[in-house]
């Protein structure tokens, strides 16, 4: 299988920290330093020694800088959305890397936050290609919530049947009822069937007929131009955290602690920044502005056990307070066996257990328990489990 990490986009909606000249893929936002692109770059690392990246030539140089000069580029010529953008891919990988027609093909964005496990879900795409005959495949992820953030899949099986775009919280809701996936963005192929939709829209016998033409090609997006017309076009469903951090509503948690108003301040900047009451609110300060957004949802994290929702964060000199509800899915298990925080919780409905140091005890709706620093413990739901919980932690601690 081939890996392509898209990386051409533009980054709009996270000004003023992303602008044209260097868009939100190549900025080093995280904690250790790393770009979404480098971050991307390292999961997939683990999983192919050949990774190629596309991107715009105005941002190759840094591409290949991010990815230690191992990654492959390929160039799109201009901005001219993801159908160009792929057909652009598929043709690279032919003429100029003579990659044979049979081959699979991952496309990959860079802004999603996802674990290291995470990408293990393209070889199960892949084999399902393989045992279907068929040519196309999506991954889907189950929703943690009913979110208005993200396009949905309906699906009959591994079929899709429906994309609905963006809805409001009451269709996502039917939409989950119905088993819908979030769309994830992450789609794969054979490379002959990309070949042929390429040849459909430019009559080119090598790369650089296709790349004379490519002014010609309709400026729209993958899904919209194929995707959504297809009528055996396959999805399989990953269970994994994922949240795509395209905007700020889903971005800010990642790279900032919010204040006793609820508000996170994200200062790029050598300027002292105060808040004297704005509350539930961004504030973005940079070397190109200064913008301020409202947020729109506490955002709720899948795991492989369930969801959680950050409710509230306080922050004391080295001392973080975290208020949670998880939501522990029946027949589910968390398991911490090396846990370096003072945790208090509530069961507020559902039942389980819980195993603390060897020892038992069953949870029950109005049921509390303590876990002290570097207890080892086990939380197990024998229906659907919601705990409300209070974590203290220091800074240099990771999240829960």
């Amino acid at each position: 299988m081939k890996i392509v990490l898209m990386a051409g986009g533009k980054g709009t909606r996270l000004w003023p920290l992303s602008t044209d000249s260097l868009p939100k893929q190549f900025i080093s936002i995280f904690d250790n330093s790393q770009s979404m692109l480098t971050s991307t770059y390292s999961k997939i690392k683990k999983l192919n020694s050949k990774i190629y990246v596309s991107t715009q030539r105005e941002y190759a140089d840094i591409a290949l800088l991010q990815t230690n000069n191992s990654a492959n580029i390929i160039c799109e010529p201009f901005s001219h959305d993801t159908f160009a953008a792929f057909l652009n891919v598929a043709v690279y990988l032919k003429y100029e890397d003579n990659v044979d027609e049979n081959e699979f093909v991952a496309i990959i964005p860079t802004d999603h936050d996802v674990d290291n496990k995470f990408y293990n879900i393209l070889f199960k795409a892949e084999k399902l290609l393989q045992d279907s005959n068929k040519d196309f495949c999506l991954v889907g992820i189950r929703p943690a919530y009913p979110s208005t953030q993200y396009g949905y899949i309906l699906h009959e099986g591994s079929y899709v049947k429906q994309f609905i775009e963006k809805p409001n919280k009451t269709k996502a809701k039917k939409l989950i009822s119905e088993n819908a996936a979030w769309n994830s963005g992450i789609l794969v192929f054979k490379l002959g069937a990309m070949i042929k939709i390429a040849k459909k829209y430019s009559n080119g016998k090598n790369y650089k007929d296709f790349l004379n033409n490519y002014n010609l090609l309709p400026k729209i997006s993958f899904d919209y131009e194929i995707l959504e017309k297809m009528s055996d076009l396959m999805i399989v469903l990953s269970n994994k955290s994922w949240k795509d951090l395209g905007n700020w509503n889903t971005l800010y948690e990642k790279i900032s602690m919010p204040d006793n108003f609820n508000t996170n301040i994200i200062n790029t900047e050598n300027k002292i920044i105060k808040n004297y009451g704005v509350e539930n609110s961004l504030i973005i300060n940079s070397q190109n502005g200064i913008a301020m957004y409202s947020k729109l949802h506490n955002e709720i994290v899948r795991k492989d056990w369930g969801n959680y929702q950050l409710l509230k964060s306080y922050e004391f000199d080295n001392l973080v307070i975290e208020i949670k509800l998880l939501h522990v899915e029946s027949k589910k298990s968390i398991n911490f066996f090396e846990n370096n925080h003072y945790i208090f919780c509530v069961i507020t409905s559902g039942s389980g257990e819980i195993t603390i140091n060897n020892q038992l005890k069953k949870l029950t709706i109005g049921s509390n328990y303590y876990i002290n620093a570097k207890d080892k413990y086990t939380i197990k739901a024998n229906e659907d489990l919601e705990i409300f919980s209070i974590v203290q932690k220091h800074k240099i601690d990771d999240k829960l």
